[in-house]
């Protein structure tokens, strides 16, 4: 393992997704499994939604994490995903049951694992009261990092809990989790992934696992779904704030500055990009065949940046 300022050094940056998130699941086990030179360079991983899972199970389990395990098989539970629940008020997206239930009994995190891991996490929560990104991290490094976010660190808190927050999910879940005294909610419409200058640091490299470049398509449902639930939501329900309903209107401007960032890196040399070469799954399709689809892409996504991995 690297010592942080070395100049090989690289930060693992891994994207949101929803159920899209096995595509970073994928990419994840197909870089450790293919590329140890490169993974054993790698000092920092950092997520928003549902990559948190993703980088804290890898954390806690290494190699024999069930990754592949829970996006291709137990996320097709229809227990944890029914979409017909959308417009009414039960979770369509019941993240409570998936924690509680699933993976807390059958895949239980070691917090001492993480914590204790070489490899360092920073995660990304949005505080529902201030409706402010706040990032949570294992790194004494990134806790003295200059940021534009609040760092607040892991120690004393339950790791399922904070799983659990970075995953609550607008809309289809709209539960608020309780950390350190204060309510958060899913990142992921505010910050899709976290590369801030200030928590990735003086690293060197840069490798970005990412889901989606945002088409325009995309930008016209996250608009569109926003203007429909601020009009709709009362008749349904809305347990969070309006402000936190109204960011999936702007999530195609925050991917596009995120973009902007990418593609400066990537000119600098410092940065490579692992994105899928064919369409996704819906981001709301938990079937076997689409979920298995999404976590094959990412493996072949990987496969297909070897050359460039080899020069990293």
């Amino acid at each position: 393992m690297v010592v942080k300022d070395d100049e090989n050094a690289i930060a693992l940056v891994c994207s949101d997704g929803a159920l899209q998130g096995g595509f970073i699941a994928g990419a994840i086990i197909e870089l450790y499994s293919c590329f140890p030179e490169i993974w054993d360079r790698i000092d920092l991983l950092t997520a928003s939604s549902a990559s948190v899972g993703n980088a804290l199970y890898y954390l806690s389990h290494g190699q024999k994490n069930p990754g592949e395990e829970l996006w291709t098989k137990t996320f097709t539970d229809q227990k944890f995903v029914d979409m017909s629940k959308a417009l009414r008020p039960e979770p369509a997206f019941d993240i409570g049951y998936l924690v509680e239930n699933v993976l807390k009994k059958r895949f239980p995190l070691s917090a001492e694992n993480i914590v204790n891991n070489e490899i360092k996490v920073a995660i990304a929560v949005l505080n529902h009261s201030s409706c402010r990104v706040e990032i949570f991290t294992t790194s004494e490094e990134v806790m003295k990092a200059k940021s534009k976010y609040k760092i607040n660190s892991f120690s004393g808190l339950d790791i399922h809990n904070i799983l659990h927050a970075a995953m609550s999910i607008t809309i289809l879940y709209d539960k608020k989790v309780e950390l350190n005294g204060s309510e958060y909610v899913d990142a992921g419409m505010v910050i899709p992934y976290v590369i801030d200058e200030g928590i990735v640091g003086a690293r060197k490299k840069i490798l970005v696992a990412n889901r989606t470049t945002m088409s325009t398509k995309q930008k016209i449902s996250y608009a569109a779904t926003a203007l429909l639930w601020e009009i709709g939501s009362t008749l349904f329900r809305r347990r969070l704030r309006r402000e936190v309903y109204l960011s999936i209107a702007t999530k195609h401007a925050r991917y596009r500055e995120l973009l902007e960032i990418v593609d400066h890196e990537q000119k600098l040399g410092r940065l490579l990009l692992i994105t899928p070469d064919e369409k996704l799954g819906r981001s709301f399709d938990n079937s076997p065949e689409a979920l298995r689809a999404n976590f094959d892409l990412g493996k072949k996504a990987v496969r297909g940046a070897a050359p460039l991995l080899s020069t990293f």
